[in-house]
């Protein structure tokens, strides 16, 4: 394989194509992606700590205090899956880290497509697009979910072989409490508020994140419960929608959007406080199959917008969002004990699961029953290469997580398939041992008698 020639920040990178992650995908790692932003409008004229982009690799130079107080030469460099420019638009992210899981979704298959990073590094911009919105046409700015919805709607439209039916839940976690994004009594509020609300003398678009907070009490508690059987978790308490096409979802998202918690910090005018979970819940059977018996699958998808971590000191925090700025980081720092169980060699009998309702509703991403793909995002600039290099850590251990991906059928249903099968073949035997028969002429003392009348 020839060596991939460094591109420079800014312009676009190599990028591996979708057939690469697909083998990887294949043996249950983990896809890990770094997402490189480009400097905002108060960062054009800082350094910029990325030096080097290329089809896998990034490399950080760090030549902070701390750098320089420890002798290190600064120089950090780091493979994954695939990197992304800052030149890299929104197609291009989506189309090397989704349509793998999303085939997989519709095959039954549980899947997660998470965004991970610090306070301002773009998750929620790569996840739903400008401002947290999601506009529900086929504009480039849209993110992965607006994208991701749209894909599944046309893969399945596509298929004449199989009927589906899709569920969707919305939920955010505040402060280690769960929350439905679409509780009922919050919908209620007036839409056309939101579009005509003004900021600046400018329009806001449809779709785009209030503040959260005027509602926090109005919204119902999710709880979790174990799922069927003890495997994985289910969701109590959250309000489960049916939709049709990928309108109908984005109007959901557009609703639930304006009732997630975001606020103003130093490092981010609209930095979200809590971990956002979209989950899409997919039943598929064959159409010879009206009821169900044996080739019903049911998968799930969540598509996750993680709250950034946040050191106090860079964002000005006080008062309440302080207070949000601890729980977040402490929720990320059980995400990321998990992580350390699973890779640590040999690997632990206990997985702190546990600890966090975000790593226990993520646990068959960690380790389970799914496969996963992650965008880790990390600023450009030298004031946050200590947070992009912690980002990048974690990254880095995501690429060692391994899952155990199993297809989600009924186990009944997979009996009735081999009883089914097993009579397929007994009837077609007997087919054939008549036809036999019909074919040899039998005779009783020269007397040629047909086959019913053979006497043994």
């Amino acid at each position: 394989m020839p060596a991939v020639r460094p591109a420079p920040v800014g312009a676009p990178s190599l990028l591996r194509n979708e057939s690469s992650i697909e083998r990887l995908l294949v043996g249950s790692q983990v896809a890990v992606f770094v997402r490189v932003r480009p400097p905002s409008s108060k960062e054009s004229k800082s350094r910029t700590a990325v030096s080097k982009v290329s089809a896998t690799g990034i490399q950080v130079d760090r030549a902070d205090d701390d750098a320089k107080a420890s002798g290190a030469d600064g120089n950090k460099q780091y493979t994954y899956d695939c990197c992304f420019g800052s030149a890299d638009g929104q197609q291009v992210v989506f189309d090397h880290s989704c349509p793998p899981i999303i085939d997989r979704f519709i095959s039954g298959y549980h899947g997660t497509i998470f965004a991970y990073g610090q306070t301002g590094s773009g998750k929620t911009y790569t996840m739903f697009g400008p401002e947290g919105a999601a506009s529900g046409s086929d504009e480039a700015g849209d993110g992965i979910i607006p994208r991701c919805c749209r894909g599944l709607f046309d893969r399945i439209r596509a298929d004449t072989t199989k009927t589906y039916a899709l569920r969707i839940t919305y939920i955010e976690m505040y402060q280690e409490e769960l929350r439905d994004l679409l509780t009922p009594s919050a919908r209620t509020r007036d839409a056309s508020m939101h579009r005509e609300a003004t900021e600046g003398g400018e329009k806001k678009p449809f779709g785009s994140r209030g503040t959260g907070l005027q509602n926090q009490h109005r919204l119902n508690t999710v709880d979790l419960r174990a799922g069927e059987g003890g495997k994985g978790v289910r969701l109590v308490g959250a309000v489960e929608s049916d939709v049709g096409s990928p309108e109908e979802v984005l109007e959901y998202i557009a609703l639930g959007n304006r009732n997630r918690v975001v606020g103003s910090t130093h490092m981010n005018e609209h930095s979200s406080r809590s971990h956002a979970i979209l989950t899409l819940y997919l039943s598929s059977r064959d159409k010879d199959d009206p009821d169900g018996l044996w080739t019903r699958a049911d998968s799930k998808l969540h598509l996750v917008d993680l709250a950034g971590s946040e050191r106090a000191k860079q964002t000005q925090a006080t008062g309440q969002r302080l207070k949000e700025g601890a729980a977040i980081n402490t929720s990320l720092s059980a995400l990321g004990n998990v992580v350390n169980a699973l890779t640590q060699r040999p690997r632990r009998s206990h997985i702190p699961y546990r600890d966090s309702k975000l790593t226990r509703l993520l646990q068959d991403a960690l380790g389970g029953n799914g496969f996963t793909s992650m965008i880790c995002n990390v600023s450009p600039t030298e004031a946050s290469v200590s947070e992009t290099l912690s980002s990048l850590r974690f990254a880095q251990r995501m690429k060692e997580v391994e899952n155990k991906a199993v297809q989600n059928r009924d186990p009944r249903g997979a009996r009735v398939r081999e009883l089914l099968e097993e009579n397929r073949k007994l009837k077609e035997r007997v087919a054939e041992l008549e036809k036999q028969l019909g074919d040899t002429p039998a005779t009783n003392g020269g007397v040629k008698h047909c086959r019913q009348c053979v006497v043994s």
